[in-house]
């Protein structure tokens, strides 16, 4: 064999193993980024239906005549609006804010007013309540588990500037 024949073919099999390895960890990349995204919906849901419980709560302690004061007002007002329609990750982060807040605000009238507890459906929805934010933290720690592969797939030297050209952009947890 000639001596450019020899480099030619060197530079053919770095050439098909460098493309190989692309090709896999860009697999990965795409798996990770699918697999964020229905983490995503899948608390965006876990998050909806902890509305629907807290404002259950809400219109029983109404209907029990429990006072709310105008923070809490002004609370379960900006927790009515939430839509619970995007599935990035801000939106995510701050619905889960309003959620325990509104959590926590709720928590806190039915010790208070110890008497408006005193229905029988507010057991079940404290239970499915406690149902949901244990499904909650569940999801969100797979899906910090998934972002830090993620992350370290899309951090891969030498083929890290293919995943960016191509729209793969480093992802942070939620808390």
């Amino acid at each position: 064999m000639e001596p450019y024949q020899i480099i030619l073919l060197i530079v053919v099999i770095v050439s098909f193993i460098y493309v190989s390895i692309v090709v896999y960890v860009m697999t990965q990349m795409n798996e990770f980024k699918s697999r964020l995204k229905k983490r995503r919906h899948g608390l965006s849901t876990l998050l909806y239906e902890r509305s629907n419980i807290l404002r259950s709560i809400i219109a029983l302690f109404e209907k029990e005549g429990v006072t709310f004061t105008e923070e809490d007002k002004a609370c379960f007002a900006s927790f009515d609006a939430l839509a619970f329609k995007k599935y990035d990750d801000d939106t995510i982060r701050e619905e889960a804010e309003l959620v325990k807040m509104t959590t926590s605000r709720l928590k806190y009238l039915a010790q208070a007013n110890r008497w408006a507890c005193k229905h029988e459906s507010f057991e079940g929805y404290v239970d499915l309540l406690k149902d949901l934010e244990r499904n909650y933290r569940i999801v969100v720690s797979k899906y910090n588990m998934d972002v830090g592969a993620y992350n370290y797939w899309i951090a891969v030297p030498t083929v890290s500037w293919v995943g960016w050209l191509v729209g793969f952009r480093k992802k942070s947890t939620l808390s």
